[in-house]
């Protein structure tokens, strides 16, 4: 679905070539049918939010990383040190194809050592991981990327008002860019203290930093 959203904005905005999308998923959503259109996108277009509420017949379903269940994928690599498999799903977020790029590398230098690989600080990325964190970022609006950015220079939790003071960044600007970001599941939130704060996964930390 991506492919038909537009780079360079807040999430779910559609490419100039592909607005008449709007108007067909629109026509679909409020039309009586029988059928079930599956939609697999990495950001959530916006007519699709407007379309979506308790009572419509349109949900949207956030796809959550594997968890222990990602625990099969390493078995089969035949990685080994299990009690440490645990932190890597997390560093990876669960997401089974990061998991397998790493446990490929992991078999393949460290012989399936998992304790020996997160024994470095630099987490491993590869061509093919490194080049699916570019095109997400690469889809990203410039007050987006400001966030994105300010997050990972930031190694604790980082609320609003933090985000708006180090950003430099005006607040109504600040809101857009966290509600696109969430859209595009690339910020993670966490409550403290009855506040909400924000982070991002170490994996795409690290490669915002060592690409600004």
């Amino acid at each position: 679905m991506q492919t038909l959203l537009n780079q360079g904005t807040l999430a779910g905005q559609y490419h100039p070539d592909f607005k008449n999308y709007s108007l067909l998923f629109k026509l679909i959503a409020e039309t009586s049918h029988q059928s079930c259109l599956i939609l697999n996108s990495w950001e959530l277009p916006q007519d699709i939010v407007t379309l979506t509420d308790d009572n419509a017949p349109i949900r949207c379903l956030k796809l959550p990383g594997l968890g222990s269940a990602a625990m099969e994928i390493l078995r089969e690599k035949q990685l080994q040190d299990e009690e440490q498999w645990e932190t890597l799903i997390n560093t990876y977020q669960g997401n089974p194809l990061w998991l397998k790029i790493v446990a490929t590398m992991i078999k393949d230098i460290f012989r399936g050592k998992v304790a020996e690989f997160l024994k470095y600080d630099n987490l491993y990325s590869g061509e093919e991981l490194t080049e699916i964190l570019t095109q997400h970022l690469e889809r990203l609006s410039k007050i987006e990327k400001t966030v994105i950015i300010t997050l990972s220079q930031e190694k604790q939790l980082t609320g609003i008002a933090e985000l708006i003071e180090i950003s430099k960044l005006p607040a109504t600007d600040v809101f857009k860019a966290i509600q696109s970001l969430e859209r595009r599941c690339l910020i993670e939130t966490e409550e403290q203290q009855q506040q909400t704060h924000f982070k991002i996964s170490p994996i795409l930390r690290q490669f915002v930093i060592s690409n600004n």
